[in-house]
């Protein structure tokens, strides 16, 4: 039941699969943006494509996800969008399901997980990874966000192996 169609779009779509299966690694983001763009050029439907601001919510958020060692605002996010700084909570809320901010400390904790395996990391080095100068500030969100601390959550981490 399956046929091959020859499309103009092809070259696109290898380069998209190919980003898609090689580059990405762990970030859900980039995995997200290429499949809406694919399901874009696959359907050609106008209607569900989505807007300029929405893509470049997304590339940006790509970049921050990169880069969390970075000072991030949310009115830097949307200068960098060139959208206004409610416009990008609008989309946020509609990408993400939660503000510009939750979104970028949820990206921050998410990382801090990842680096929590490595032992041999400090939590101010981690801190300091995730744009927190201040490790007790760190430790703070960390509890508040996950609700134990950064060197519990090591100790069960590495308890569990």
């Amino acid at each position: 039941g399956q046929r091959v169609e020859p499309s103009y779009l092809c070259e696109q779509i290898w380069s998209l699969m190919s980003l898609f299966h090689s580059e990405i690694g762990g970030r859900s983001s980039f995995r997200k943006l290429f499949a809406s763009e694919l399901s874009r050029l696959l359907l050609g439907s106008v209607s569900n494509a989505p807007s300029n601001s929405v893509l470049r919510v997304q590339s940006v958020f790509n970049e921050v996800e990169s880069q969390l060692h970075h000072p991030w605002t949310v009115k830097g996010i949307a200068e960098q969008s060139y959208i206004s700084v409610e416009q990008l909570n609008r989309i946020c809320k509609q990408l993400y399901g939660c503000s510009t901010q939750q979104r970028l400390i949820a990206l921050r904790m998410e990382k801090a997980t990842d680096l929590l395996h490595y032992e041999s990391w400090s939590i101010g080095m981690i801190a300091q990874r995730l744009g927190y100068p201040d490790p007790y500030n760190f430790t703070h969100r960390f509890r508040q966000y996950h609700g134990c601390s950064p060197r519990e959550y090591r100790k069960r981490v590495t308890s569990g192996r």
